[in-house]
């Protein structure tokens, strides 16, 4: 039986969750994430002995208060809960990771070299025709562990840098195995964000330590260099003008509604609230993803936590290590990968002052245990995964098999109205138009060029920049 009053103890259980999380698609799972959120409510009732900061825990506390509400109030659907519970999930790692800090640098070293491995094992043997890691590789690209090429990349880097900086002499020849693997992984993936940032940090690092700069310029300067021609030649700039088109429309959201749409909601709900036609079902920025799922009060919380963060934390490996995640979410949804939030919590907490130390009363104890039952039952709360122009379309075909022709078409349209830009939803309708007679298929093609049309005038300004520039940077390769 495990003995939870030894100090040992957490230390060497971080290490175990990270790397299974790491192993299990990286931590992307809503169970994953429930089951991690369970464990810690748990072990804080027996481990709780030190409360951090005040500022930090009030804002952290809130942005969790900010989610639960807003879910509650989208409805307490299961969808809703469960992004409702990754905020908080992550709020009682925090409280975790800060009772006993655990030895980073090891964790990082020991989860980042077995997901390299299993990568690059997963990789030979895919060129050898062989049965590999599923999702593991495609199109020639690793995907490793985490089957998104960008977040096990993000992951890699932020395990080789570290390592790179931590070559003790008791474990230098395997440190430096290590190395080789984490550096050879993160070049196979082909990941602009990933080789970028992990080059952002070497010059950050040249920065710190100007009275030591060339050792590090130069490894900065070739990382730096490489990571340009993936940008030119593998991965165009195009990819960062598509996600422009929905992180403008996120943003906008936000603005719109106080709370906004409900955590884990935009999968189900952007065709209604896109601006321009694009199809994707996760926001690639954690930051506009909060400001679409809670609100820019929300969003406000988390940019204070990020500055507040880089104000107080002393320069470090470990703070550098941090922003190149804070630096990388920006532009990908790298943070709903538990692993990858496990890590910016543990580089976040290494470097960060002490907290109170407390004698916990009963009180709290049980305080502390209501998360853990919380978690438990959102398995079971009722779900959904269908929008308003789903709902309409099924009622179109509802009519359809029962003959109602007219009121298929109306249902159809109906659907338009509530995804003017879903490109599906004119398909619809286009299909349905030719069972009606002459009159009527001229009636629907005008009001189709109106929807059109007002879908046109109404377009996010920021989003069609992008669309035209993204269309202009692919004319411009085909010429």
């Amino acid at each position: 039986m495990v003995n939870i009053s030894n100090k040992s103890f957490l230390p060497y259980l971080f290490v175990v969750v990270l790397t299974i999380s790491v192993l299990i698609k990286g931590g992307f799972d809503d169970s994953v994430w429930l089951l991690s959120g369970v464990l810690a409510s748990a072990l804080l009732v027996f481990r709780f002995q030190r409360v951090p900061p005040k500022p930090r825990l009030i804002m952290f506390g809130s942005l969790v208060v900010l989610y639960i509400l807003s879910a509650l109030f989208h409805g307490a659907l299961r969808e809703n809960l469960s992004g409702a519970a990754k905020p908080l999930v992550a709020f009682l790692w925090w409280l975790l990771l800060r009772q006993e800090k655990p030895d980073v640098r090891r964790a990082l070293w020991i989860s980042g070299t077995i997901a390299a491995a299993a990568g690059l094992i997963s990789y030979a043997l895919n060129l050898a025709g062989l049965p590999a890691y599923p999702g593991a590789v495609n199109n020639g690209r690793l995907y490793g562990t985490f089957q998104y090429a960008n977040a096990y990349a993000l992951f890699i880097a932020v395990c080789a840098f570290t390592g790179c900086n931590d070559l003790s002499v008791r474990h230098r020849y395997i440190k430096i195995t290590s190395l080789v693997l984490t550096h050879a992984a993160l070049l196979l993936t082909l990941s602009v964000g990933g080789i970028a940032v992990y080059a952002l940090a070497w010059f950050l690092l040249t920065f710190q330590r100007r009275r030591k700069a060339l050792k590090y310029w130069l490894v900065g300067v070739p990382a730096a260099a490489f990571a340009g021609f993936l940008a030119v030649g593998i991965r165009p700039v195009s990819t960062f003008l598509d996600r422009i088109l929905h992180i403008s429309d996120a943003l906008a959201i936000g603005a719109r509604n106080i709370l906004g749409i409900g955590p884990g909601r935009w999968k189900f709900e952007f065709l209604e609230f896109q601006t321009t036609f694009y199809y994707v079902n996760k926001v690639h920025s954690a930051y506009a993803e909060v400001a679409a799922e809670a609100g820019y009060i929300a969003l406000a919380l988390v940019v204070i936590m990020v500055i507040y963060y880089i104000r107080k934390t002393k320069p470090g490996i470990y703070k550098i290590a941090a922003l190149m995640i804070l630096f990388h979410a920006a532009f990908d949804f790298s943070l709903s990968f538990f692993s990858v939030t496990l890590q910016l919590l543990a580089l976040c907490t290494a470097g960060a002052e002490e907290g109170t130390a407390i004698t916990p009363k009963p009180q709290l104890r049980l305080i502390l245990a209501v998360p853990c039952l919380l978690l438990n039952l959102i398995s079971f709360a009722p779900g959904t995964d269908i929008n308003e122009m789903d709902r309409y379309r099924l009622l179109s075909e509802r009519y359809l098999r029962e003959g109602d022709i007219p009121g298929a078409v109306e249902a159809a349209f109906q659907s338009v109205e509530h995804a003017p830009y879903a490109v599906e939803a004119y398909t619809w309708v286009d299909t349905l138009t030719p069972l009606l007679d002459a009159n009527a298929q001229e009636d629907c093609l005008d009001r189709i060029t109106e929807l059109k049309v007002y879908a046109n005038a109404h377009k996010n300004p920021l989003a069609e920049l992008a669309r035209k520039l993204r269309d202009k940077y692919y004319s411009t390769l085909g010429d």
